[in-house]
């Protein structure tokens, strides 16, 4: 539901699916190929880490 408090009107509205990222041969913004891993993540996937304190080369390590 949507209501507009500026104007006396209320819309009832139905959210969109989430979009899954895909990859790209070639993106127009980036100007080149987008792999995506994993393939379909969403803005609402999330990773759990619970490694502790980790350098920057241990973390790009752990994600391999």
């Amino acid at each position: 539901m949507f209501i507009n408090l500026a104007l006396p009107t209320v819309m009832f509205t139905e959210p969109d699916g989430v979009k899954k990222n895909m990859s790209k041969e070639f993106d127009v913004i980036y100007g080149g190929p987008i792999t995506m891993i994993p393939e379909g993540f969403t803005v609402f996937d999330k990773v759990d880490l619970n490694e502790g304190s980790m350098t920057v080369q241990q973390l790009m390590d752990w994600f391999a």
